[in-house]
């Protein structure tokens, strides 16, 4: 098997009216089909893109794709969450705003591979989105409200509160105290299914 020809990387920030995006680009170093669509990685609430690894890389050369991989507002590199508190539509209300991200990187048509929070945000920006998403696929994605989950971001939210936790983080990887606090399992917010949609 031929070794693959090395992806032209690029790094930069992408900046919006109120926030800037860092964001990362692996380009295919030969001519692809304009009809062949982006790999767009969108990570977890805890990720970045450093913490994708090889995988992006992996996965473009596999495919022939170019791919785009960026820190979430809030998270990485990115600019940090605004002074509004997050309400419990904020993936929804972040969905929103792929497209634009899609656009400001020149791509028309994407795969969009989510983990966890980045998996929910797959699968809604496709279902708003269809002639923008290719597909959809994730990891993790919360299409419903388990309470083992609900447990989990109660014990993680304290142990955050309470220990060394934030410091264990490399610094292009933590989130801001706002990005462990909220939502969180707060009392009254509703059980949605995505299914229910």
């Amino acid at each position: 098997m031929p070794v693959p020809l090395p992806l032209v990387i690029s790094d930069f920030t992408l900046p919006f009216a109120d926030h800037y995006l860092r964001c990362r680009t692996l380009r295919q170093p030969a001519a692809t089909p304009a009809s062949r669509p982006w790999l767009v990685f969108l990570h977890d609430s805890l990720g970045s893109i450093q913490l994708w690894r090889e995988l992006p890389a992996q996965l473009a050369v596999a495919l022939g794709c170019h791919a785009l991989i960026y820190d979430r507002r809030g998270y990485g590199e990115s600019a940090p969450f605004g002074p509004e508190p997050r309400t419990p539509a904020y993936l929804e209300e972040e969905a929103l705003g792929v497209p634009a991200v899609l656009a400001a990187c020149g791509i028309s048509r994407a795969v969009l591979l989510g983990h966890s929070d980045g998996g929910t945000l797959a699968l809604l920006v496709a279902a708003a989105e269809p002639a923008l998403v290719a597909a959809a696929i994730t990891i993790g994605a919360h299409v419903f409200v388990e309470e083992e989950t609900v447990r989990g971001i109660r014990v993680a939210t304290q142990q955050y509160a309470t220990t060394e936790l934030p410091s264990a983080w490399p610094a292009t990887t933590a989130p801001t105290p706002k990005a462990c606090s909220g939502p969180g399992p707060t009392p009254g917010w509703p059980r949605v299914s995505l299914l229910e949609h």
